[in-house]
């Protein structure tokens, strides 16, 4: 079996997980900065959230993969994520992390119950497009705000995306990250003199349930979930 993976693996097979991970870290968890500094979170508590997401991430999906045969890969909702900036700081931490909890037991009972492809039967797909265009185009439209900081770091960025799309679209993305990256260093942009390496000490927060969190978070949580993440997966496939 072992011999079987190593043969598997490939430049294709490299770039894939590599723009998973880009893809993965370089937009949500800004978002989930924002909620963090909204919410008031320390920088200890941000850091065991930024913990949590990368070991849960990382080795469930090691797991799963491995165990299932199939490409999967766990994370968490990026609108999900964009919604809980519109409950802070209504919501406390502790009632974000019991509204979470529930809303995983739904989808993963859901997932169990084998009715998915039914309930998403329910929602058209105009919906469910729209529910995500609604929570991301904020995100979307925010980036040309950035012109006046950076013009030409973002036309660089665009016109490489662009182009990437049309002849090498498997690595456009790759292209646009290393692009940005080598302009902002070549430039003086990357400031590494406040860089401090050290272990993060993961910190447990009791979780709180109430029916505001789950009604304003639980629910919508799921919905968002699986209207917006999920279905587009299973309509692919």
């Amino acid at each position: 079996m072992r011999q079987a993976m190593l043969k598997d693996i490939s430049l294709s097979a490299v770039i894939a997980g590599l723009l998973a991970v880009i893809i993965a870290y370089c937009g949500p968890l800004i978002i989930v900065f924002q909620v963090a500094t909204l919410a008031g979170v320390s920088t200890e508590d941000m850091m065991s959230w930024i913990w949590g997401i990368s070991f849960g991430v990382g080795i469930s999906g090691l797991v799963l993969s491995y165990l299932s045969k199939m490409p999967i890969m766990t994370g968490w909702s990026v609108p999900g994520t964009v919604l809980l900036l519109s409950l802070f700081p209504t919501l406390t931490v502790a009632e974000m992390v019991g509204a979470h909890m529930l809303a995983g037991m739904m989808i993963v009972i859901i997932g169990l119950s084998g009715h998915f492809d039914r309930l998403m039967a329910w929602i058209p797909q105009g919906v469910a497009g729209g529910m995500l265009a609604g929570l991301l185009f904020q995100f979307g439209a925010a980036a040309f705000k950035t012109i006046s900081v950076s013009p030409v770091l973002l036309i660089l960025m665009l016109s490489v995306y662009l182009l990437g799309k049309r002849y090498f679209s498997r690595y456009s993305i790759v292209a646009v990250f290393v692009v940005g990256l080598v302009f902002v260093i070549a430039t003086g942009q990357v400031h590494t003199e406040a860089f401090n390496l050290q272990w993060v000490m993961p910190k447990l927060i009791a979780p709180e349930f109430s029916i505001y969190s789950i009604l304003s978070l639980s629910v919508p949580l799921v919905l968002v979930s699986l209207s917006g993440q999920y279905l587009p997966v299973s309509t692919a496939i």
